[in-house]
């Protein structure tokens, strides 16, 4: 959410900067930097992600229960339905 409001907030002006009176060069610009930041952020985040907890090496679940453990999982379930909310009331998008 938080990219979303950097995105929101930044872009405009990104594109003003970049298109000199182009729009669709500005946009273009401004998605490449957005993009390259995007990478360069999910790459860190990539290698530095540690797993903490070590599984039982005999543990074996499937894919249905761990679906059935989300469900029912409440903090999980707000956040999916207040993300949802937040992409439905909070349109995003230059005007």
């Amino acid at each position: 959410m938080l990219a979303t409001f950097v995105v929101q907030s930044f872009a405009p002006d990104l594109v003003k900067y970049f298109g000199k009176g182009d729009d669709a060069k500005g946009y273009q610009y401004t998605m490449i930097l957005f993009c390259s930041l995007a990478v360069v952020f999910f790459v860190i985040t990539f290698l530095t992600t540690r797993e903490r907890v070590e599984p039982p090496p005999k543990q074996k679940t499937s894919l249905k229960i761990d679906l059935k453990d989300l469900v029912r999982n409440p903090a999980w379930v707000a956040i999916v339905f207040l993300t949802i909310f937040v992409f439905v009331f909070f349109p995003s998008g230059v005007r």
